[in-house]
């Protein structure tokens, strides 16, 4: 099984479409979105939504379920009251585009039921977990909010979430979903936000534990810098091995805006996603994608 997934999309048309083309052409079966489709951007929000509407419904006619969560940015769009904690340009996004789609048919037929309909944690398969930005159970508005940077981030939502599994919760309550028979402990947590494509596993050293980054998720590790001069799509893989006790953590970066790029990217447009493959033939492994677009 071979997954797509994307995040932080944020109202980049361009950067968009050339990674639905991609993941056209990537053989995959599913499409997992970790939300942040709006904000940023400077596209005109109801164009970039007829580009995402129109992929959206190409995806279910071949198949390929969706399965999306909620972003902040998107959050903000339905919920002025979160706009407090947005910086100047975040801030300036969101006015903008709530200015180009308010009482407009687009956004209060199809956009806004859209949105709304998201949930901010869902369980897409037994033991993985995909939110936008943590898992934080204790305050659920937390797994859309708060970001996941570093180790100690990542053991909060570990040990948050494993104590909201033992409570036994209900399979949905409309922003936690499960779309399997039951609850499982995760093995694999997949979020977005930070816009930095990398991988982490949870280690097990002696009594203790360490949130290891797998130095095999930089790109740096795979090209030389001059090859991030052509205009051409860039692929690596890592293997992985999840456990109970030592789980991954995911991010696939950010399809519209990037962070953590060496100097030599930035005179040209990238865009990036991840792809999950599972096999009970050989060993499940991560592909990171870069693509190009003009």
């Amino acid at each position: 099984m071979r997954i797509a997934i994307i995040s932080d999309i944020h109202t980049n048309t361009k950067a968009v479409s050339a990674v639905f083309e991609t993941i056209e052409d990537s053989c995959v079966d599913e499409v997992w979105s970790l939300g942040d489709w709006f904000g940023y951007g400077s596209d005109n929000a109801t164009n970039f939504w007829l580009v995402i509407r129109d992929n959206l419904n190409r995806w279910d006619l071949i198949n390929r379920p969706v399965n999306c969560v909620l972003g902040n940015h998107d959050l903000a769009l339905l919920d002025k009251k979160i706009l407090y904690d947005f910086n100047v340009k975040a801030l300036g996004a969101i006015h903008n585009q709530w200015e180009q789609l308010e009482n407009t048919e687009i956004w209060m037929e199809e956009i806004h039921p859209w949105l709304h309909g998201l949930p901010y944690v869902l369980s897409p398969l037994p033991g993985i977990y995909i939110s936008h930005g943590s898992f934080r159970m204790n305050n659920i508005l937390d797994a859309v909010l708060k970001y996941t940077p570093n180790t100690s981030s990542h053991e909060i939502s570990y040990r948050q979430l494993h104590q909201w599994i033992e409570t036994k919760p209900e399979l949905n309550n409309c922003k936690i979903i499960c779309k399997g028979k039951g609850w499982e402990k995760p093995r694999i947590f997949i979020a977005g936000h930070t816009h930095e494509q990398i991988l982490w596993q949870r280690r097990i050293i002696g009594n203790t534990y360490k949130w290891e980054e797998n130095e095999e998720s930089r790109i740096s590790e795979h090209f030389e810098s001059r090859t991030y001069q052509r205009m051409e799509a860039l692929v690596w893989s890592t293997p992985i091995q999840p456990t109970l006790d030592q789980p991954i953590w995911l991010n696939p970066g950010s399809v519209g805006d990037p962070k953590g790029m060496n100097k030599g990217f930035w005179d040209k447009p990238w865009a990036q996603f991840a792809i999950l493959e599972f096999s009970k033939d050989k060993e499940s492994k991560v592909e990171f994608h870069w693509v190009p677009y003009q």
